[in-house]
């Protein structure tokens, strides 16, 4: 038996085997390459920031990434605070990017700014044009078009 006597969910998992095989690779995406080890610390970061801004269990998370560590890194945050991750596919438009928003009732958005021809932040103020006008400095977003959303985190540019 690999791992006896642990609790088997994955935040334990991703930590034995960050332990066991720290420096081996866990994903590739072009360039960039992620050890066990560095996901681990990433996504371990990234779930403190989550809770440090009041994201906690059973929160609906929308992860906009491609494929990759990113995603993965969100993913594995998200999982680790006890949220429910919502994965959004990276070739909606506006329009169904929105709907699934809505009807998922996201709290928080964790997105790429742009992949590919794709321009999220374009997209998403399409979907939802308040957005424009939302005070940056609030500690939570009120946007009449995605009422459940409170905020969006962005990583690119």
């Amino acid at each position: 038996m690999p791992f006896p006597n642990f609790d088997p969910c994955m935040p334990v998992l991703l930590h034995e085997i960050a332990k066991r095989h720290a420096k081996r690779t866990m994903i590739v995406r072009g360039t960039q390459r992620l050890s066990y080890a560095d996901v681990e610390q990433r996504s371990r970061a990234l779930a403190r920031a989550l809770l440090a801004d009041g994201v906690g269990k059973g929160t609906r998370v929308g992860l906009l990434f491609p494929n990759g560590p990113d995603w993965v890194i969100a993913w594995a945050a998200t999982a680790r605070i006890g949220a429910i991750a919502v994965p959004l596919n990276t070739f909606q438009q506006a329009r169904e990017l929105g709907w699934m928003l809505r009807h998922a009732d996201v709290d928080t958005l964790l997105l790429c700014d742009r992949f590919l021809s794709h321009d999220y932040l374009e997209r998403l103020e399409q979907l939802a044009p308040s957005l424009r006008d939302a005070d940056a400095g609030a500690p939570r977003l009120a946007v009449r078009e995605l009422p459940f959303l409170r905020r969006v985190v962005v990583r690119g540019e």
